[in-house]
């Protein structure tokens, strides 16, 4: 729905035009006993705030990516509950409209990339 999307991006929630960006940046990894999964932290940077959050990861499947790059690839599975308070979000918390605690849930695909080092001529 456009109007919800607009609304989303506006002031009341993400602030798009103001704050564009939105930024984790992972501060260290406590892998669980099974080496399955485990806890990613890092700071999360939203709305120009930035505040500690713990990710609980799951690894899901470990092969060469079938399309495309055929690279080995990491299939992850990450969750969290964010408090939305926390980074000034307050949009229909105060009449009970909308909670303040979301569950995020994220797919990821990650891959090892080489860095080619261009050097001038």
């Amino acid at each position: 729905n456009e109007d919800r999307d607009d609304h989303l991006r506006g002031r009341d929630f993400l602030n798009s035009r103001r704050h564009p960006l939105v930024l984790f940046e992972a501060t260290g990894f406590l892998p669980n006993e099974e080496r399955s999964g485990g806890e990613l932290k890092g700071d999360l940077t939203l709305l120009g705030a930035t505040h500690s959050v713990t990710l609980d990861i799951k690894l899901n499947k470990i092969a060469k990516y079938p399309f495309g790059h055929r690279k080995e690839t990491l299939g992850l599975s990450a969750t969290a509950e964010l408090n939305r308070s926390q980074w000034g979000m307050d949009y229909g918390v105060s009449n009970e409209w909308l909670v303040t605690q979301l569950n995020y849930v994220s797919s990821l695909r990650l891959f090892k990339n080489k860095l080619v080092r261009a050097e001038s001529l």
